[in-house]
């Protein structure tokens, strides 16, 4: 049996998942439209075929515990009052990034929800906003993440970051994206909980869905947003400045309020080794747990630790991601 180290694993799982959704989007959309799926239920197929089947797939064939793996372990209610007000503080950072996309790439994600809103709320909100907080997260949280967990919290949150950028497929939704997935990463890290960043992907999502809704039925909200996108890109970007001004603002209170959650966090592990007197490894101590069930035995903790992050898989990925935004795009 080959056995691959952690950080190749992950990398290997982020580019079967993106040529997946490339080359799987080939094939498969046509035939979904051909049976006159909506579009709803044509973006919750796609999510379950391209991220949770290649996710049970690498459970089946790995062998790790789902459970470790995942993090599966609660979070308390005043890390979720925490992560609340971290998500809010996270609009204006995504905002502002979505808003430099803007300027070069075509908002895709406005236009989906512009086709999305004949759909009721509810309806609206599973689809955009509760698949994505658990297919995403399983995905890039949960197996990719773990792949780093020899690594700093910083480089992991980077690589995951920039991979979860790539996923989306979506160049306009790449900085933002990569901005949320360097904040979701030091989140995990930190509560040792996947539950934590599903409620954050769910709830960033949703406020987005709700906000949305609400804005397209502002009568000439529509009409000024067209005519922001057709000025110079000089001209927007001077109207982004107050909202980079926010956004720098923002960024220094997460940074604080990571810091109170890890603060929080600790605190609760402190109560269980009182209370049960048992403790649980945090992940924020580059532990690999049970990584695997001996999966990776016959590395040492040092060969792991200097295991290259930019391999094979990851370059193949990236020059994939950039060979499609360019025939899209381009």
């Amino acid at each position: 049996m080959v056995i691959l180290k952690p950080v190749l694993k992950a990398n290997i799982f982020a580019l079967i998942v993106v040529v997946g959704q490339v080359l799987g989007g080939i094939l498969l959309v046509p035939i979904f439209k051909a049976m006159n799926l909506t579009l709803p239920t044509l973006m919750i197929l796609t999510q379950l075929i391209f991220l949770i089947v290649p996710a049970i797939i690498y459970f089946i064939v790995t062998k790790e515990s789902i459970k470790d793996t995942l993090k599966l372990n609660p979070i308390g209610f005043e890390q979720i009052l925490i992560l609340i007000v971290i998500v809010l503080l996270s609009w204006p950072v995504a905002g502002f990034l979505g808003g430099v996309s803007n300027i070069f790439f075509e908002n895709l994600v406005g236009e989906a929800f512009e086709l999305l809103d004949g759909l009721s709320l509810p309806f609206m909100i599973f689809v955009m906003a509760v698949m994505p907080a658990i297919c995403e997260e399983i995905a890039m949280r949960g197996i990719v993440l773990s792949g780093y967990s020899k690594k700093s919290t910083l480089k992991a949150a980077l690589m995951s970051g920039f991979i979860f950028g790539i996923i989306h497929l979506n160049p306009q939704q790449f900085l933002y994206a990569f901005a949320l997935g360097i904040l979701f990463a030091y989140i995990v890290r930190i509560t040792n909980s996947i539950y934590a960043t599903m409620f954050c992907h769910f709830m960033f999502n949703g406020t987005q869905v709700i906000l949305s809704k609400l804005v397209l039925d502002i009568p000439g909200v529509k009409e000024a947003s067209e005519a922001l996108e057709a000025s110079s890109k000089l001209e927007m970007f001077k109207a982004l400045i107050p909202l980079g001004i926010i956004a720098i603002i923002s960024i220094i209170l997460i940074v604080f309020l990571l810091k109170l959650l890890k603060k929080t966090t600790d605190n609760k592990i402190s109560l269980n080794i009182n209370q049960k007197g048992h403790f649980y490894q945090n992940s924020n101590e580059s532990s690999m747990g049970n990584f695997g069930q001996g999966f990776n035995v016959n590395y040492g903790a040092l060969e792991l630790s200097n295991e290259t992050m930019i391999n094979i898989p990851f370059i193949i990925m990236v020059i994939f991601y950039c060979v499609y935004v360019y025939i899209q795009y381009f």
